[in-house]
């Protein structure tokens, strides 16, 4: 393999074209977006939607470097431009690291493409993880600390640039920064790369300078870890969290039951893929090549330390105090992308000694890859013409409620609707709801959102599912509640309305109603208040 055979800004702009090919207008925006810009707006103004939220929750103010960075968007063109700009920067970031990778490794474009395309459809080992998808806090901070990857794998001796990126990386998401630096740190202990304690004082500055923004958000959640305070009869908050908010990224009794055999095939794969670029195909293999084949193992290897520490604890932390920390995180991804990435360097070496027609064959399966992915493409940006309608969670009818209450409704009225799929409630219809299964900040933090989730389905502890199942039953639930108990919700609650499916069958007055969706309120003649009291005309 030689350098020479890559070309990085044809490389950069072939993968940014395939990512946005693959996912620039799917799903647009999907759930996760819709929180995370909703948290944005409520941030930076507190009256986008009256009492909306706390903007000094620990939810948020880890996500401060991205809300700034977010922020002009949402300010300028709304969530359409947010979504659509935030893709591009970050399928941009991500393809500039993917990019360098694959130079270090001396893969040409299309080999590295093919390795990416079979990774962006498997990224996650078990527990639900992904760099590649939408606009979050994450997705910057993996393409961060990927391209300090690549640079440690070929020039160490830049260690404040590395380290810098790392801070700025903690800083977009303090855990993925966190364990893409100390395993990176690991890693260069393990191979005596950085020997100068002058270079690493000057190197930890480098890094606090960067990470500077998540300093505070990392001390408030310590002071919240070790607060001797917290009342011990209750449930503790990182217990709700893991167990029943998210169990699918954080507890492994939740996982699919087959989930070992991707995390056994990778492991696999990185062994023999290691063991013959090292060995086996020594001749064809610079000594260069080989010392960054091995540092990427090694970085694999590392990252499955608290992966392999999170499987081992689960049935000793019954509080969730440190499987909260999110032990799963970057093995669940850093493993698959290493083991294609150094499938990618195996064929590239067979491809060497292969017949000349052979060579061509990445080359064509990238041309029927792009084939594939342009009608798929041009079907889901005709679809971003009726935006936000048509969208996955704004359909037509809901689109059609939002805008009655926006138009309709006291800017400070409360609203009841499902735990589950009302997450673009607050963006549409600019109103207040009193609780998502989905959106935590906004009901309220965790002890409080267990207690409203609860009362919105009607439902005694202990809680016979947890996550996504818990979710859907309570919003089987929500939908079967009766005259007594919709009263009982509207007057625990202070919530001026009921918003339902129009197959809810109530005596409440009615307050609107279409296809699929119904409000019941118990005061019929529901003032609209002055001009100043709602809000103007729709705008998505």
């Amino acid at each position: 393999m030689h350098d020479n055979t890559h070309s990085l800004t044809f490389s950069t702009l072939l993968i940014f074209a395939f990512l946005c090919l693959w996912h620039l207008a799917h799903y647009f925006p999907n759930s996760n977006e819709i929180s995370k810009f909703i948290d944005t707006m409520s941030v930076l103004d507190p009256d986008w939607v009256s009492g909306l939220g706390d903007g000094n929750n620990i939810f948020l103010s880890r996500q401060q470097l991205f809300h700034y960075v977010i922020a002009p968007f949402l300010k300028s063109g709304g969530f359409f431009w947010a979504t659509f700009a935030g893709r591009l920067i970050c399928f941009g970031l991500l393809s500039v690291a993917f990019s360098e990778l694959g130079k270090k490794l001396s893969l040409r474009p299309v080999v590295l493409l093919l390795a990416l395309a079979l990774f962006v459809d498997n990224q996650s080992l078990a527990a639900g993880e992904w760099m590649v998808l939408g606009v979050e806090p994450k997705v910057f901070s993996y393409a961060l600390s990927l391209l300090a990857l690549a640079l440690f794998l070929s020039k160490p001796r830049l260690i404040y640039t590395i380290a810098f990126l790392s801070g700025l990386s903690l800083s977009f998401h303090p855990l993925v920064g966190g364990y893409m630096t100390l395993a990176l740190i690991t890693t260069s202990l393990c191979t005596s790369s950085f020997s100068s304690m002058k270079k690493g004082v000057g190197a930890s500055i480098a890094f606090l300078v960067g990470g500077a923004f998540a300093l505070m958000p990392i001390l408030k959640f310590l002071l919240r870890v070790f607060d001797s305070n917290q009342k011990t009869e209750q449930l503790p908050a990182s217990a709700i969290y893991v167990f029943l908010r998210t169990p699918h990224h954080l507890d492994p009794y939740s996982w699919r039951g087959s989930w070992w055999y991707y995390g056994a095939g990778c492991l696999v794969i990185i062994g023999i893929t290691g063991y013959l670029l090292l060995s086996t195909y020594k001749r064809d293999v610079s000594p260069q090549i080989r010392n960054r084949v091995f540092t990427l193992i090694l970085f694999a290897l590392v990252t499955l330390v608290p992966f392999v520490l999170g499987l081992l604890i689960r049935n000793l932390d019954s509080q969730g105090t440190f499987l909260q920390l999110y032990l799963f995180r970057t093995a669940d991804v850093i493993v698959p992308l290493i083991t294609y990435l150094l499938c990618a360097c195996l064929l590239e070496v067979s491809l060497h000694s292969a017949p000349p027609w052979v060579k061509y064959v990445p080359q064509i399966a990238v041309i029927v890859l792009f084939s594939m992915l342009v009608p798929t493409f041009v079907r889901d940006m005709k679809q971003l013409k009726n935006f936000p309608v048509g969208q996955r969670y704004v359909q037509r009818d809901w689109y059609e409620l939002c805008l009655w209450v926006r138009r309709n409704t006291l800017r400070d009225a409360l609203f009841l609707t499902n735990p589950k799929g009302s997450e673009a409630f607050p963006w549409l219809a600019r109103r207040r709801m009193y609780g998502t299964f989905k959106q935590v900040p906004l009901s309220g933090g965790l002890r409080e959102w267990k207690e409203r989730m609860k009362l919105l389905s009607n439902m005694k502890e202990p809680f016979q599912s947890t996550g996504f199942q818990l979710s859907s039953e309570m919003s089987r639930r929500y939908r079967l509640h009766g005259d007594a108990y919709v009263q009982k919700l509207l007057s625990i609650t202070g919530a001026e309305y009921f918003v339902t499916e129009s197959s809810h069958k109530l005596s409440l007055p009615i307050v609107f109603k279409n296809a699929k969706y119904i409000i019941y309120s118990q005061n019929l003649s529901d003032p609209l208040g002055s001009e100043s009291d709602r809000r103007g005309e729709y705008d998505a």
